[in-house]
């Protein structure tokens, strides 16, 4: 079988903790409205152990009740984004899920390999790579998705998935495809950019592609708000940058 096929419809490592999330935790993770280095939260949560531990809490939330929101509301954060990626880890080791990568060392003719269950464990995993390594093991470009679409990958497309080596693309386009041909549609037809809010416009992007392409993501699978804003602003980020050099031609 093509593994290339398989691979070709999963979600990236890096993004597939938030995608295949349950709606709350993402809603959790979703709500912080102040953007603070990751790196600093550890810290921050010994800190104020340490001044519970001292029985100094309370006072410190009394006297800095907007500061000690903003922490909490962090940590909140990182509980959430803790909890996503042990799920999807749970998930990955019980086969609810199953993960394909590019094995280390890496030649121009390989193929994708699917991924041993031991290896679903967080000291293995690279999240901000998409990377997996331990036991001797290592996968680069790793990729995720649902065992039903294994199967209906077979099933639909029975002659391809059988020919090695041929690449071409199915029918269905993955979610980041999806997303970016919606993208530039509104921005071919004047839409955006515009002055919505960020999450107004997600949404439009949302209802964009459910309009260019019907029945393919049911239940909103791989839009989550994260999943469109990572190309929307990466888009019109291009877009400004274009616009740029040719006002100064």
């Amino acid at each position: 079988m093509n593994t290339f096929k398989i691979w070709d419809e999963g979600i990236a490592l890096a993004d597939a903790d938030y995608e295949f999330a349950p709606d709350s935790l993402c809603e959790q993770y979703d709500e912080p409205k102040v953007i603070v280095p990751r790196t600093v939260v550890p810290p921050m949560k010994r800190f104020l152990a340490r001044i519970e531990d001292e029985g100094g809490r309370e006072s410190l939330l009394t006297a800095t009740r907007q500061v000690a929101t903003i922490v909490d509301t962090l940590f909140a954060r990182d509980d959430a984004l803790k909890a996503m990626r042990e799920g999807l880890l749970g998930w990955l080791r019980e086969g609810r899920l199953v993960a394909y990568g590019f094995a280390i060392p890496r030649n121009t003719t390989a193929n994708p390999e699917p991924i041993p269950v031991d290896l679903f464990h967080e000291r293995h995993v690279n999240w901000k790579e998409s990377s997996i390594k331990g036991a001797g093991l290592a996968f680069v470009s790793v990729r995720v998705l649902h065992p039903d679409w294994l199967n209906e990958l077979k099933a639909a497309f029975p002659d391809e998935l059988s020919i090695a080596g041929k690449t071409a693309k199915l029918g269905r386009p993955t979610s980041r495809e999806a997303i970016t041909a919606a993208t530039q549609s509104l921005i071919d037809d004047g839409t955006l950019p515009n002055d919505n809010l960020q999450k107004q416009n997600i949404e439009l992007v949302r209802k964009q592609v459910h309009k260019m392409f019907p029945g393919q993501f049911p239940d909103d699978h791989g839009l989550k708000n994260e999943a469109i804003r990572k190309i929307f602003v990466s888009q019109l980020a291009q877009l400004k940058a274009r616009n740029s050099r040719d006002h100064k031609l």
